[in-house]
């Protein structure tokens, strides 16, 4: 279960676009593929810049989203319908914002948990738009030893 008092204002409002997206699309739950549309959208985020720098943008993502998992009906979706592989990561990713000392989790954090997770079909999702996840994960690095990006 999401805790919103554990993430940034623009880490929970990405929540809020994968529920979003995942439910326009007709899936039926939300997994690490939404949640990297949703980091996408959440435009001020830092996980978003470092993203787009690599060429994954909402068109790219949605037309992923359309190829390997489909559409459908519109359904009504909450945080509660999250994969438990979305449910992982997400806890990963509080708990390493924790260890580094943040107050509270980050864009850039939920998006450095997806990359730890190579089974996830968000790693998928960004390894097939970019290729290269590790440039990805360096820069995510970075940004918690405050290095410019």
């Amino acid at each position: 279960m999401i805790n919103k008092n554990d993430f940034t204002g623009k880490a929970f409002s990405a929540i809020e676009h994968a529920v979003r997206i995942a439910g326009e699309l007709g899936h039926t739950f939300v997994g690490t593929e939404h949640m990297v549309y949703g980091l996408v959208c959440e435009s001020s985020g830092i996980a978003a810049a470092i993203l787009e720098n690599h060429g994954i943008t909402e068109q790219l993502i949605l037309e992923y989203l359309r190829r390997k998992i489909g559409s459908g009906i519109p359904y009504a979706l909450s945080e509660d319908d999250t994969t438990p592989h979305l449910d992982d990561i997400l806890l990963t990713a509080a708990e390493n914002s924790r260890k580094s000392g943040a107050a509270l989790t980050g864009t850039e954090y939920i998006l450095s948990a997806i990359l730890e997770y190579r089974t996830s079909g968000g790693y998928a999702l960004i390894s097939s738009i970019c290729g290269d996840t590790e440039i990805i994960k360096s820069e995510c690095r970075r940004v918690f030893t405050g290095a410019p990006v």
